[in-house]
């Protein structure tokens, strides 16, 4: 580059040399001179301008690296107020602030870029006696592809003689994991334990996770330390209970001059659906039939007879509600089964404690709906409008189980006549039937379901005539499925090391495909072994949890106010599940769990 620019100089000379002895005109001299000086005007450009990555050749997928820093890492009694870094290749200025990250917190500094090179100058003094970490984090990224770095890099510094020498270390599982935030607040006493806010508060220590999760919070003061990681969508170092998926650990961690590092702080994180469900829509079916949506499911466990209320407007009778379903096929509608309407206007009610599969409950300005009824009778006959597995749906799991829904309440006393699931020999599957309410009924099969088999649900429907007297269509109702290859199908079987008596969930995840997460799972309380037989080939992941509920359900903890969440591990290679092959030899070991308390509970008077 700098033999071009000599080349553009020298050309630059020669023009003005041989203008002064042509001696040309005052017009032909001031036009000369406005094309010298646009040349020096682009040298001087050239030679300080921003980034400018070489162009063409293959793609640089190389990771950015910091080769160079100023001070020297971990110096002691340092006097500066310049802190440098040199890049092994070009970065994006903006990704290097979103990326920079300083404790105790300097707001007052400026960047200065020399090609590869920054500079942050600080106005403001460093405080005496204190380690100062400056970390820059994987957002930081090349301008030529894009490529982050691959690990987050910390220089510390002392402006006292000693550098601290905390340390945690530990890894975050999530789809994304790289470029996680993750914050640490040191606890300075129990009040501030039971009342850190990290929505209002900015972490006294950050880092970034590496491309797979794993973070390191180096050169820490000796004291508690709070641990969350966010994916910080607004970038104002906050957390955002709408918006910012997060995770929590288990407990809060102590280092002190005995145990300065605390290692392999494994967190889960995930984003939670916290916004509050409402009564979209009411809609009259028939003169005993009312359909009602919600803006999203509604928890069935927080929901009875009794959660709604229909009142005739200008009678205030009460409309008799008999039943109710939700609908298989969108559980945000269900279905209202009442006494038959009159004419006028009716108000729909619903108990304000019902809530989303979340928790959260419902908008208290949203829970009335005013509806005119319908006094005509069903004009439609009573139908199946769902059934699992899907007619002609192939590869079902041979331990599936078979589940109809009616659109109207089918009386159900003669079930086991009236439902047949057979196989193309005629012969009857034995099994058990469980009604979850008078218009769904599900059939588990007693054994499992031979390999591609053809099977037909047979619904013979004068056997469960409908209520009120209503009618079918017709009188037999038929779906047919295809059963997967049993061949392809593996096991795995393993031992849970723990001494502690509680449930435990093991569950395997599909590589790259979409599985049925609860289907390949196992639960059981205490140590022993485990087996899983019937899973389809492919790789899985593998992990384990205390399972406090029993619910098969992971507990992510809460960051405000704070709860721990559960301790898990994962099993460090993924399973490759062949057919007809047992994967054994599986050790989950729970063990570095086993004095750690039951989650903190969460304090109370904070929202």
């Amino acid at each position: 580059m700098m033999s071009d620019k000599l080349i553009i100089l020298k050309s630059v000379v020669f023009i003005i040399t041989k203008y002064e002895v042509s001696g040309s005109g005052l017009m032909m001299y001031y036009s000369i001179s406005a094309i010298i000086a646009g040349i020096c005007f682009s040298l001087i450009w050239w030679s300080c301008a921003g980034q400018v990555p070489p162009e063409g050749g293959p793609k640089d997928l190389e990771s950015p690296d910091i080769v160079g820093v100023y001070p020297e890492p971990n110096s002691t009694n340092v006097d500066t107020d310049i802190i440098r870094f040199q890049f092994s290749k070009y970065v994006d200025r903006q990704s290097f602030q979103q990326a920079l990250f300083i404790s105790p917190l300097i707001s007052d500094f400026e960047t200065n870029w020399r090609g590869r090179n920054v500079e942050m100058q600080i106005f403001e003094p460093l405080r005496e006696n204190t380690t100062y970490s400056i970390t820059v984090g994987t957002d930081l990224r090349d301008i030529r592809e894009g490529t982050r770095l691959s690990d987050a890099f910390t220089l510390a510094f002392s402006t006292g003689d000693e550098i601290d020498r905390g340390q945690i270390t530990g890894r975050v599982y999530y789809d994304e994991p790289v470029g996680v935030l993750i914050f640490a607040y040191q606890l300075q006493d129990s009040v501030m334990a039971d009342t850190l806010n990290p929505a209002e508060q900015e972490p006294d220590y950050i880092t970034q996770t590496g491309k797979d999760g794993s973070f390191r919070l180096p050169y820490l003061r000796f004291g508690t330390y709070r641990i969350i990681a966010l994916r910080d969508e607004f970038q104002n170092r906050l957390y955002d209970r709408d918006v910012d998926p997060y995770g929590v650990y288990i407990q809060d961690i102590t280092l002190t001059e005995d145990n300065p590092t605390f290692e392999n702080v494994l967190i889960r994180m995930h984003k939670p659906d916290l916004s509050h469900p409402f009564l979209s829509r009411v809609r009259v079916m028939h003169n005993s039939k009312i359909s009602i949506r919600f803006s999203k499911p509604v928890d069935p466990n927080s929901m009875s007879v009794e959660s709604f209320d229909i009142k005739h407007k200008q009678t205030e009778e009460l409309l008799d509600i008999r039943t109710y379903s939700i609908r298989k096929e969108d559980p945000s509608e269900l279905y209202l089964f009442t006494g038959k309407q009159t004419e006028g206007e009716y108000i729909l009610t619903v108990d304000s404690t019902l809530t989303d599969l979340y928790g959260n409950l419902l908008r208290s300005d949203r829970l009335e709906e005013t509806f005119e009824g319908n006094v005509d009778d069903p004009d439609t006959p009573v139908t199946i409008e769902y059934i699992k597995p899907h007619p002609d749906e192939r590869n079902i799991h041979p331990d599936a189980m078979i589940t109809l829904q009616f659109s109207f309440p089918v009386k159900s006393e003669e079930t086991a006549h009236a439902i047949r699931v057979v196989d193309t020999n005629e012969v009857n599957l034995t099994g058990y039937y469980f009604w979850e309410d008078e218009t769904t009924v599900t059939f588990k099969p007693s054994q499992l379901m031979e390999s591609q088999m053809l099977y037909t649900v047979v619904v013979e429907l004068d056997s469960l005539p409908a209520k009120n007297g209503l009618q079918y269509e017709d009188s037999l109702y038929t779906s047919r499925f295809t059963i997967l290859d049993r061949d392809k199908l593996g096991a795995i079987e393993g031992q849970l090391l723990t001494s502690r008596d509680t449930t435990f969930t093991i569950k395997l995840t599909g590589v790259g495909v979409a599985t049925e997460g609860d289907r390949y799972r196992i639960t059981r309380r205490g140590a022993g072994t485990f087996t899983r037989s019937n899973i389809p080939e492919g790789q899985y992941t593998l992990w384990a949890f205390i399972d406090a509920e029993a619910d098969g359900e992971y507990d992510y903890g809460v960051v405000v106010p704070f709860r721990g969440s559960a301790p898990f591990i994962t099993y460090p290679d993924t399973v490759r599940v062949r057919p007809r092959w047992t994967v054994d030899g599986i050790i989950l070991d729970m063990r570095r769990y086993d004095d750690i308390d039951e989650p903190v509970e969460a304090a109370d008077g904070l929202e």
